[in-house]
């Protein structure tokens, strides 16, 4: 198996095309890999991505960089979103091969936005279906928990109920196994406007969504949420999407917020506008946390988040380079334990070789080459041996090797 976050790194640059050591692409890297593994999980997030590699069947690898990038903003949801994933690639080769200056596959933002896009012109009936809402109605397994002026919120506890009040929508819980996956962590709830079909949340997932199944952050419908389902602030997930779009502070959802550390991160930042000190507990032990937290609100070094931060080789390097501005000794023994990060810190910290780096760089093909080519400039014999099991590294080395 690789190591970890080579399949991601190795697919970020087959599919973007572009060279690893350019500062946007490789100062990134380090949040995609962390963002897609805290979606997925790390095993799970490498398993996939080099499965997509392998058997991407768009003309440019381009299947697995639009993969990260909508699992990482939110818009595709694995694995429940696989059929959707399916379909909308396979309307995708179609459409380019009826028109070949149709738009590639990496510039949808959004797994929702290549849908909209190929049912309007694939499926028209469909796509002016989804302008409109379906009439209110209650059905068994469901109850009507808030009716006040124009909004109607209906409470869903069962998966049938799921299906039917999911027709005439893009929602993945029109399949009943999807939909009982949702209801075993929590209810869904159905909101109506002017007595129309307008969205479905689920509290436990910090979902929102509106008939095609894009979020919605409509500070409306979050009062109104909020208002129906007390308890709401008691789900970070919710919290969050609620600041996000209200930008209000919600002191019933602090309790829920400060537990989690991205979450309070975002708080401190976002709504509070600097220190937040009770979430600093939680975010001072998680690395990545802890690390946004000294660059965006402590605006410099943060000794309380260091003991997490120098444990992770991308939290430590990023440290470094961002916080500190140079050399951060107690992280590197870290750092020099992941080869990508060992190479990124010899290139942008070091500036030049780095012993102490160079027995994990030399392990991995990809960033053996970068390193050869970068920082040793010319042949370097000890990374040669990965790099000649890798076909697509050995034929980069062989490239800036050859001469002229």
């Amino acid at each position: 198996m690789a190591s970890p976050g080579y399949g991601i790194i190795h697919l970020i640059s087959l599919t973007l095309n572009e060279d690893l050591l350019l500062d946007d692409v490789a100062q990134q890297i380090p949040h995609f890999i962390r963002d897609l593994e805290q979606k997925l999980g790390r095993k799970e997030a490498e398993e996939i991505t080099d499965q997509l590699v392998d058997e991407d069947p768009t003309k440019d690898k381009e299947l697995a960089h639009v993969f990260v990038k909508w699992v990482v903003n939110g818009s595709l949801r694995w694995p429940e979103d696989r059929e959707r994933l399916k379909q909308s690639v396979q309307d995708y080769l179609k459409l380019r091969s009826q028109d070949p200056s149709f738009k590639k596959l990496s510039k949808f933002e959004t797994l929702q936005s290549i849908e909209q896009e190929v049912n309007r012109r694939l499926r028209p009936g469909q796509y002016k279906a989804l302008q409109k809402g379906e009439q209110l109605k209650v059905v068994p397994g469901a109850k009507v928990i808030h009716n006040q002026g124009q909004w109607t919120v209906v409470e869903v506890l069962d998966p049938d109920a799921a299906v039917q009040l999911s027709s005439g929508t893009k929602w993945c819980t029109s399949d009943r196994d999807t939909a009982e996956d949702y209801l075993s962590d929590g209810p869904l709830y159905i909101i109506y406007k002017a007595g129309k079909k307008y969205a479905q949340a689920h509290l436990e997932t910090g979902q929102v969504m509106n008939l095609k199944d894009e979020t919605l952050e409509d500070p409306e419908v979050l009062e109104i949420i909020k208002t129906a389902v007390p308890e709401s602030g008691k789900n970070v997930d919710f919290v969050s999407l609620y600041i996000k779009a209200t930008k209000k502070r919600w002191p019933e959802g602090e309790e829920a917020i400060k537990k989690e550390p991205l979450a309070a991160v975002r708080y401190a930042k976002e709504i509070i506008g600097g220190r937040w000190p009770e979430g600093e507990e939680a975010i001072k032990k998680d690395p990545y946390a802890a690390l946004k937290y000294a660059e965006y609100i402590i605006k410099g070094r943060w000794p309380e988040g260091e003991e997490a931060i120098k444990k992770d080789p991308y939290t430590a390097s990023g440290y470094a380079w961002d916080v500190i501005g140079g050399r951060w000794p107690e992280g590197e023994e870290a750092i020099k334990k992941e080869p990508n990060t060992a190479y990124k810190y010899a290139v942008h910290t070091i500036k030049g070789r780095w012993p102490e780096g160079e027995e994990a760089i030399k392990k991995e093909p990809l960033a053996a080459v970068d390193y050869a080519e970068h920082i040793i400039k010319g042949r370097w014999p000890e990374g040669e041996e990965a790099i000649k099991k890798d076909p697509y590294a050995a034929k980069k080395y062989n490239m800036f090797l050859a001469p002229g």
